[in-house]
């Protein structure tokens, strides 16, 4: 018996959403210092110095959590709005269940 599969809830997409954004900029921000490190002589010490709340690696983590939010945010909010347009969200009206049959033998 194959079971359904549940949909993503609002919350579940924006939480997937969150962490794809996060992870996508935290690397674009990675491969961005590294390149301005070696190719346009951007001062290392800066971005290994977590000293202060405005140095630069925390900056960059505060922005690159920022961003995901609002792009998960953003995600979620498109997603639900377009399954509540297009019907294929989820009603507030329970459907009723067909009840299982029994398994159970019975003898006479």
């Amino acid at each position: 018996m194959a079971k359904d599969k549940k949909p993503s809830s609002c919350l579940g997409l924006f939480f997937k959403a969150f962490m794809a954004a996060g992870i996508a900029l935290g690397l674009l921000t990675v491969g961005t210092v590294a390149l301005g490190v070696k190719f346009l002589d951007w001062e290392a010490a800066h971005w290994t110095t977590v000293s202060a709340w405005n140095s630069y690696p925390v900056i960059a983590l505060l922005t690159v959590f920022g961003l995901a939010f609002f792009a998960g945010l953003g995600v979620a909010a498109f997603v639900g709005m377009a399954k509540a347009f297009m019907g294929s969200g989820r009603s507030t009206q329970a459907a009723s269940r067909p009840r299982p049959q029994s398994n159970r033998k019975t003898t006479i």
